[in-house]
């Protein structure tokens, strides 16, 4: 039967699992290292950004939204927008033919394109249409986009109340970068330093992923293979030009995630930590959940690993949250008159049986899923098996208590998708956290073992290279107009289809769908909706099969290299030197790099648990020096004076 890598346990394993705790990691990475990482991501970022500004020209859906309550703090010192949509402050942020045509009374059209335009075709709305909160009463709201019965919608008047429904984090921390655009004196300046900004924000998240996969491992290769996995992957690569929160929230996180697993933090890192912690509501309640699973991180590291620094610790990480969290519940009031935000502003959220098709749309759906986009991810999510294995349960655990319930949230969400925006939008805020498991499962194979694994990493980081490669190409690719019960498909199988007539349309799943034949079934009365479903379900099989498929093979995989280890265990018990090798006549080379890994672990200084070379590490050295009784080991646990097994 299959099951989880055999493991040996010595009497430090066992010591461990009593603990339950990751060992403390001390061993630092050295500056030149990151500087490396961080440079070379950001010239890749950089590169690419004149190419993404240039095709992705004018900006859509949310990202405006964003920018237009910039200019409001900046113009007015304010957040109402009322007057800056009166205004067409909007037209700041568009191409400045698109408020020259709308003088005129039109929309752009085909002949308004400047020569040798890469942009959106036409079609983008412009003037810039608000994204209001709903205010509370009602009569305070300059423009109504959700009429009551008999009330008539649109703007009321520039002498009322207009604030923009989303976070406002993220337009506080694009501000500076926006301003110092707007110094550049022209609309494409300012698009530059905006996104060139982002860019430094994904590079920076990067480092964090490589640093976060080298604690982990205390290996440069799998922390290498992490970093290149995740950073020139969907999501990540596509949101490091765009202006969603998500990118920033994605640093945040894993952040306050390491720190607090090192532990051992200056003044300044905790602080930085604390602000982390604090500042992620404000680019979305929905990060609430995660804020709230990494303070309760916080007081189980407190619990746990006393420092001497109780009130020093619980000053800094306490006092900014309180703050952030009673300035957050007073924003709330003076928009609704109540201390939390107003469901109405979004589209509400699903039925259980909607919260379940949402959460496999996520990984699985032929638009907006991750799976889908980056199959390389596939790598993470089995590694929190190996998590287990390798004696790292409080890593497993706290990540769960971090990440679950805001998947939960975005789930339960009926949009779970993030509409106008490229694939996995909402949970790439979680996926950083993820390098860890990633990491720990390349880290667990070696010799032979590894080089399969290899080849699996390989050809899934081939197909989402290809991905990336086809969004690049063209960045309007990422975009997709849901699949409805009427038209459309994913890009990127069309793509598919007309280049080498493959058609995959049919063997994996759009679970956006069913949301779009509700919504037809209800406006209209028609019958789509069971349908909709149904063919959701159906066509889930392929993907879902492939991916416990890979499971078993990484499964396999590692019970196979555990049994190799058991038996070369078997075989070196009698045997204590390379000397009483040589008087056997059994130098068999397949021996050999086992011999030399145990003897390389056995004089290392600093053994490195995680480590494949010494993933036999869990067993007792048969090379360490011995008595002659220990040489022949009872049953039960055998001594041990190697690695720590994992962790």
């Amino acid at each position: 039967m299959l099951r989880l890598p055999i493991q040996l346990t010595s009497r430090r394993d066992l010591a461990e699992e009593q603990a339950n705790e990751t060992p403390t990691i001390t061993q630092r990475v050295p500056v030149g290292e990151s500087v490396l990482i961080f440079l070379v991501t950001f010239a890749v970022l950089a590169g690419l950004s004149f190419r993404m500004v240039s095709y992705l020209n004018p900006l859509t859906g949310d990202e405006p939204s964003y920018l237009l309550t910039a200019i409001s703090i900046l113009q007015d010192g304010d957040l109402n927008e009322c007057n800056n949509y009166y205004d067409y402050d909007s037209r700041k942020v568009y191409p400045s033919f698109y408020h020259e045509v709308a003088l005129e009374g039109r929309y752009v059209a085909k002949s308004d394109l400047p020569t040798a335009w890469l942009g959106w075709p036409p079609g983008v709305p412009y003037p810039l249409p608000p994204h209001p909160a709903q205010l509370v009463p009602a009569s305070r709201m300059c423009y109504v986009d959700k009429p009551a019965q008999g009330q008539q919608g649109g703007f009321k008047g520039r002498d009322k109340e207009l604030y923009s429904k989303h976070g406002l984090g993220l337009s506080l921390l694009v501000l500076p970068a926006f301003a110092l655009g707007e110094q550049l004196g022209s609309y494409d300046g300012m698009r530059l330093a905006v996104t060139i900004f982002l860019n430094l924000i994904a590079a920076t998240l990067a480092l964090n992923i490589y640093l976060l996969a080298r604690e982990s491992t205390r290996r440069r290769w799998p922390a290498f293979f992490t970093w290149l996995a995740f950073t020139f992957s969907v999501p990540l690569l596509a949101y490091s030009f765009l202006i969603f929160p998500e990118l920033p929230a994605g640093l945040l996180i894993i952040y306050a995630f390491r720190r607090l697993r090192l532990w051992h933090n200056s003044w300044l890192q905790l602080l930085l930590t604390a602000a982390s912690i604090a500042f992620l509501p404000w680019l979305h309640y929905r990060f609430v959940p995660i804020s709230v699973g990494l303070f309760l991180f916080y007081l189980y590291q407190q619990w746990k690993q006393p420092d001497g620094q109780r009130l020093r610790n619980a000053l800094l990480l306490t006092l900014p949250s309180v703050v952030s969290g009673g300035l957050l519940l007073y924003f709330f009031y003076v928009r609704y008159q109540f201390p939390l935000p107003n469901g109405s502003d979004h589209a509400g959220s699903s039925d259980v049986g909607g919260t379940v098709r949402g959460a496999a749309g996520i990984f699985f759906d032929q638009q907006w899923g991750l799976l889908i986009a980056a199959p390389i991810y596939l790598f993470a999510f089995v590694g929190l098996l190996f998590l287990w294995h390798n004696r790292m349960k409080k890593d497993l655990i706290w990540l769960g208590v971090i990440a679950l319930p805001y998947f939960l949230v975005v789930a339960n969400y009926a949009q779970w998708w993030g509409e106008w925006c490229p694939p996995a939008r909402y949970i790439l805020s979680l996926l950083p956290l993820f390098a860890l498991p990633f990491a720990v499962l390349l880290d667990n194979f070696a010799g032979a073992y590894r080089l399969a694994v290899g080849i699996l990493y390989g050809a899934l980081m081939l197909v989402s290279g290809l991905v990336v490669y086809v969004f690049m190409e063209q960045p309007q690719r990422m975009y997709n107009q849901p699949i409805t019960p009427m038209a459309n498909e994913s890009n990127l199988l069309a793509l598919l289809r007309h280049d080498t007539s493959i058609d995959l349309s049919n063997a994996l799943p759009s679970f956006v769908k069913p949301y779009f034949a509700n919504y037809y079934d209800n406006k209209y009365g028609t019958h789509y909706f069971g349908a909709a479903v149904t063919e959701a379900w159906s066509h889930s099989l392929l993907p879902i099969l492939l991916t416990i498929l890979f499971a078993i093979v990484l499964l396999l995989l590692a019970n196979l290299q555990e049994l190799d280890n058991l038996r070369a265990y078997d075989y070196a018990a009698d045997i204590s030197t390379l000397d009483d090798l040589t008087a056997t006549g059994d130098l068999r080379p397949e021996r050999l790099p086992l011999l030399e890994a145990e003897t390389r672990s056995r004089s290392s200084p600093h053994p490195l648990p995680n480590s494949a070379e010494t993933h036999h590490r869990t067993a007792p050295n048969p090379l360490a020096p011995a008595d002659e009784a220990e040489r022949r080991p009872a049953p039960g646990p055998a001594p041990s004076e190697g690695g720590t097994g994992g962790g």
